[in-house]
């Protein structure tokens, strides 16, 4: 099965606005299960979009700082005048 796209856009959005959230919280935003955000992360981390940093229990992602500003513009987080659209 193929990325969703849709379900890829919640994710790198979720990302976007908040900087880092662990796998339960990413999870909780975007309204899937651990088992199916795991699947997505590990779909989107081969594209080099996010990272993830193991923090005690749980998994950080963020975005790679190369793309944030890029991400936050294609998914109109803010507009090249720098107005949040959240």
């Amino acid at each position: 099965s193929l990325l969703r796209p849709d379900t890829a856009r919640k994710i790198l959005a979720a990302l976007a606005q908040s900087g880092s959230l662990l796998h339960k919280d990413l999870a909780r935003a975007v309204g899937l299960s651990s088992q199916a955000l795991s699947w997505q992360i590990s779909q989107l981390k081969q594209t080099g979009l996010i990272e993830a940093e193991q923090e005690w229990m749980s998994v950080n992602y963020s975005l790679k700082p190369a793309n944030t500003a890029s991400l936050r513009l294609l998914l109109n987080i803010v507009d090249p005048e720098g107005i949040r659209h959240v």
